[in-house]
């Protein structure tokens, strides 16, 4: 918390949170909320990527101490695969170019990638279904696809 008396024009914290219980927590998030909102640039080190997503703007990482990939939050929610499932006995097929990751009687879930979102929609509506719901994934999902893609740049 010294770090926050002489209000510095940058911060860099690694792993901030590490040990903290969640009211400390919150009180910090607060704290940086505020910083970055004085203008302060924060760089942030942490693996807690719930806390990346509520407090970052832009987001590197890192592999074998290599940046990997450097992009803004909103890149990261565009690279995310969100989770379709739909729900009916209709005829689905006008969905077939997308990926189904299960299947049974009545519903699939299909992976359908942020930017494809608005196509597969507008598919839908052609198709006989009783219900859909769309689930964002977790940052950690993204994450893994980032990392694990190998791309060096």
């Amino acid at each position: 918390m010294q770090a926050f008396v002489h209000h510095p024009k940058y911060l860099i914290l690694d792993e901030p949170t590490n040990g903290l219980d969640p009211l400390l927590q919150n009180k910090l998030y607060q704290l940086l909320e505020s910083e970055k909102n004085r203008g302060t640039t924060i760089l942030l080190s942490s693996h807690v990527l719930s806390e990346v997503e509520r407090l970052c703007q832009r987001v590197g990482v890192m592999r074998n101490g290599v940046l990997v990939k450097e992009l803004s939050m909103e890149d990261v929610r565009e690279i995310a695969v969100r989770k379709v499932t739909v729900t009916g006995t209709g005829d689905l097929s006008g969905l077939d170019e997308y990926h189904v990751t299960y299947r049974d009687e009545s519903s699939r879930i299909y992976s359908v990638r942020s930017s494809e979102l608005n196509g597969f929609l507008k598919k839908l509506t052609d198709t006989e279904y009783t219900d859909v719901e769309i689930k964002r994934p977790p940052l950690e999902e993204t994450f893994m696809e980032i990392y694990g893609g190998g791309e060096q740049e």
